[in-house]
């Protein structure tokens, strides 16, 4: 459809002449007023269509008309991607497009100076790091720098022990026999092994009297886990 337009000789750059919807406006404190095709295909997502617009003449530099001034490429910090973004600093450079800043306002660096800033270091985090980081979808969350993957490496050690402690959870509401055979008890408030968690008493006094036995048990089922998880 968007060909078909153009192949019409329709205005690649004609600007929107209302406001954005309210809710819009009160979210994300900017009007859309002037905002371009281009604006629109950023964030919408859609690299073929950015690219056509480029290709078809659309002006990556012609700023919105509302307070914030935007840029088509800083619709990638919302539903756009860092390979549009990406796409859109390429064409800038290749053309020698004069991308010069705003400059700063009364409260310091103009807010959408701050955003193209974000922006380019955003894509040299992609660059870096691939569909990680944002090659299709929102802004990236972190750069897999080292620490980036010391990061990540955290997150899934706190999954895994959240995952655990839900397990035992659940695995204490379960009907179990006290696993000290001198003990007849059988109930759902069980106490497992802190140890292995493969055995479960009633008290402490069944724990202890089991010990003798259970220990060798437990050692291997310890040592077994530990080598699965240097395996994974």
């Amino acid at each position: 459809m968007a060909k078909l337009l153009l192949d019409a000789k329709a205005d690649v750059n004609e600007r929107e002449s209302s406001l954005c919807d309210p809710m819009t406006a009160m979210m994300e404190s900017v009007q859309c007023l002037g905002h371009t095709p281009l604006h629109k295909a950023a964030r919408s997502g859609s690299l073929r269509l950015v690219k056509l617009l480029l290709e078809r003449g659309a002006d990556c530099q012609l700023r919105g008309l509302g307070a914030s001034r935007t840029l088509p490429v800083e619709g990638c910090l919302g539903g756009g991607s860092m390979r549009i973004a990406h796409a859109i600093f390429s064409w800038e450079r290749d053309h020698k497009v004069d991308t010069s800043p705003l400059g700063d306002d009364e409260r310091g660096r103009h807010k959408s100076d701050h955003n193209v800033n974000m922006l380019r270091e955003m894509v040299q985090d992609y660059l870096a790091t691939g569909d990680v980081t944002g090659g299709h979808g929102d802004a990236p969350k972190f750069a897999m720098s080292e620490r980036g993957v010391d990061k990540a490496e955290e997150m899934l050690r706190e999954m895994e022990l959240r995952s655990e402690s839900a397990q035992r959870a659940t695995a204490s509401k379960v009907k179990r026999a006290c696993s000290n055979p001198d003990c007849s008890c059988e109930h759902f408030d069980m106490k497992e092994c802190a140890r292995c968690g493969q055995a479960w008493y009633c008290d402490g006094t069944c724990q202890k009297a089991h010990w003798k036995a259970h220990k060798t048990y437990c050692k291997a089922a310890i040592a077994a886990h530990a080598a699965a998880v240097e395996v994974s």
